[in-house]
C-alpha cells in the first residue's frame, strides 16, 4: 500500500513538473494552426529579405543617378544639380524622378518612373 501511494505521488509530480516546465512529448505531431504559424513566419521572412534586396538594388540606383545629376558639391553642404533635375525617391518598388520638362526623360529608362513637376 505504501509503496502504491509513493508510486501515485511521484507520477503526479512528474505530470505536474511537465504541466510547469512544458517538458516536450517525444512524437507530437504539430497541429495545423502550428504548421499555419511556421508557412506564415517563413514568408514574412522571405518577404523581408526581398524587400531588403529591392530596397538595396534602388538605393544604388539613386546614389548613380545623383551622381549623374550633381553639377557641383563645395563640401560646405552647397550643392548644385543641373537645372530640370527636381530630386528622386524611392517609392515602393521603383525609383521615382522628378523633371520639369518631359525633353529630359531618357528614352532608355527602363524600371523607374519620371514625373514633371514644375520647380526644379
Amino acid at each position: 500500500m505504501k509503496k502504491t501511494r509513493i508510486l501515485a505521488f511521484l507520477c503526479a509530480g512528474i505530470l505536474c513538473a511537465n504541466g510547469f516546465f512544458g517538458i516536450p512529448v517525444y512524437g507530437h505531431a504539430k497541429t495545423n494552426g502550428e504548421k499555419v504559424k511556421e508557412k506564415y513566419e517563413e514568408r514574412v521572412e522571405k518577404k523581408k529579405e526581398k524587400d531588403i534586396k529591392i530596397q538595396n538594388k534602388l538605393n544604388q540606383k539613386y546614389k548613380k543617378l545623383e551622381d549623374k545629376m550633381l553639377i557641383s558639391n563645395k563640401g560646405n553642404g552647397d550643392v548644385k544639380y543641373k537645372d530640370y533635375y527636381a530630386g528622386a525617391y524611392i517609392n515602393e518598388e521603383q525609383l521615382v524622378v522628378c523633371v520639369t520638362d518631359d525633353a529630359d526623360i531618357p528614352k532608355d529608362v527602363v524600371g523607374d518612373e519620371y514625373r514633371i513637376v514644375k520647380n526644379s
